[in-house]
């Protein structure tokens, strides 16, 4: 899951997971209380609140130096639509122009529609737009590599040695159901000794 989750970023363990909730996680300046009050407003966190049951369509793109950076060259998930909480099957192939090394600092940037407009999520209990001291450190507090990463080469933490990956296919359990219906995009840019090493951009919606 770990090359996954740098690339793919799907499952969202990123923000939601309990291994991120211990990572050094840093709050960009703002005001606390504002923000609690906006992130509560945007993920209308209510006692009776209805969960979403699937994300009903997604995007993802990179936005990085696919010449000097970690580039995703194919993903593809199924089912089709992808449910919010269950297990999904996974292919993808990527590709890393150099040796991944810890630190990686890494900045998520996330956004939820609203009327039309895009309102950025503040980083609140490790959930929104928060920076990463080493996303290495998430790597490392998943667990052990699924046997299908050990079988097809594909490294499951840091460093990742400059290559060409691929997963021909593995089920992964997927859980962002802590998210709200709505439309939500999200830009994960990760960098190594202050040279960028991957971006990447993802948009999908919850139903």
């Amino acid at each position: 899951m770990k090359v996954v989750l740098i690339v793919s970023l799907l499952s969202l363990s990123v923000m939601a997971g309990s291994a991120v909730r211990t990572a050094d996680v840093k709050h960009r300046p703002r005001d606390l209380t504002d923000d609690r009050l906006l992130f509560d407003f945007l993920m209308n966190r209510q006692p009776h609140s209805k969960k979403p049951s699937r994300l009903s369509t997604y995007q993802f793109t990179n936005c990085g130096d696919p010449k000097k950076e970690l580039v995703l060259a194919k993903l593809t998930l199924s089912p089709d639509p992808l449910p919010s909480s269950g297990t999904i099957n996974i292919t993808f192939q990527a590709n890393a122009s150099k040796d991944v090394v810890a630190p990686v600092k890494t900045a998520v940037t996330m956004q939820k529609q609203v009327s039309g407009a895009w309102v950025t999520v503040p980083c609140v209990d490790n959930i929104g737009s928060c920076d990463y001291a080493d996303f290495c450190q998430v790597l490392a507090m998943i667990g052990s590599c699924p046997q299908p990463f050990i079988d097809n080469g594909v490294p499951c933490h840091c460093p990742l040695p400059k290559g060409n990956y691929s997963l021909p296919g593995v089920s992964l359990d997927l859980d962002i159901g802590i998210l709200p219906s709505g439309g939500y995009k999200a830009k994960f840019d990760f960098e190594m000794s202050t040279a960028p090493v991957g971006c990447y951009e993802i948009r999908f919606d919850l139903d």
